[in-house]
């Protein structure tokens, strides 16, 4: 059985479209396990007439705010399938995308898959999410973790499937760490692998309530490089990341115990004017790597 977490919070405007496209997926053996963060439009009169109309639907309630990566991490732990899907309040599902990304996980501990960014009304707006970021990759496993620590967050959480085992290894979620599923992607190049798929499965809806709030416009090969000269608000977020890694995983190998060790390196640079050139002298080296869409 698979189970889908959704962490809900005033989204009673989507919400009835994004259920129906779970209800309506190919593979029915699922359970949708919904934690509502206290919200205060009518969100949980919505819930409550579908958990009413079909018992797979099981709703939670939170007694004070959680925000969202606790509320993600708590309604996880209501979860009781084999395979855990993320879903968020506002997105829409493609009828197969629990299919695909099931087919495609294989021996790893994270599938995932594309998602096309669509507007409010859930129209597209003409680009993918791996558009946007510039992404590619061949699933090796050290240039995903270089490309997710160093260069970009491309992997949606609402576009994974997850093993449960995973969890023992990425819960509780490290406070310092901003977005849960960028923490998931980073960790399962350390813990079991991740399987990307081009494949869109996810129409990620963009409007002014998002956690997330990106800007839809495809990033430039000069943006990619002045990048680390002038932000460096990834930096805590990502050495949180791989000092849990440390500390959680066992038996990092020699490689992957140098690639974080580099990584870390190059991300404690950005605390400065100098470091920051360094990097962007980085940056034009690894040019291929940065830019690899």
């Amino acid at each position: 059985m698979i189970s889908i977490a959704m962490a809900t919070y005033n989204g009673a405007k989507y919400l009835p479209e994004q259920i129906d496209s779970i209800l309506s997926q190919t593979i029915q053996d699922i359970e949708i396990v919904i934690s509502d963060d206290c919200s205060t439009d009518n969100s949980w009169s919505v819930l409550e007439k579908y958990a009413a109309q079909d018992s797979r639907i099981k709703i939670f309630r939170n007694k004070t705010n959680l925000g969202f990566k606790k509320n993600f991490e708590n309604v996880i732990g209501f979860t009781s399938g084999e395979y855990v899907a993320l879903c968020d309040q506002d997105d829409i599902w493609e009828p197969n995308h629990l299919e695909v990304l099931l087919d495609n996980l294989s021996n790893k501990m994270i599938s995932a898959g594309n998602s096309e960014m669509v507007d409010g009304e859930g129209n597209s707006i003409g680009i993918t999410l791996k558009e946007l970021e510039a992404f590619d990759t061949e699933n090796d496993s050290f240039q995903l973790a270089m490309s997710f620590l160093l260069f970009r967050n491309p992997v949606q959480g609402s576009a994974m499937l997850i093993k449960r085992e995973f969890f023992s290894k990425a819960l509780p979620i490290p406070s310092d760490i901003k977005y849960h599923d960028a923490w998931f992607s980073v960790l399962s190049c350390f813990y079991g692998g991740l399987s990307y798929i081009d494949m869109v499965v996810t129409n990620y809806r963009m409007h002014n309530s998002n956690v997330t709030g990106h800007r839809i416009k495809k990033k430039s090969r000069i943006w990619f490089l002045l990048r680390c000269t002038i932000r460096c608000d990834m930096s805590v977020d990502r050495i949180a990341m791989i000092r849990t890694i440390r500390e959680r995983v066992d038996n990092l190998s020699k490689e992957h115990l140098n690639l974080i060790n580099s990584c870390e390196k190059v991300l404690l640079r950005n605390r400065s004017l100098v470091g920051r050139l360094l990097n962007f002298v980085f940056r034009i080296r690894h040019f291929r790597t940065i830019y690899t869409y």
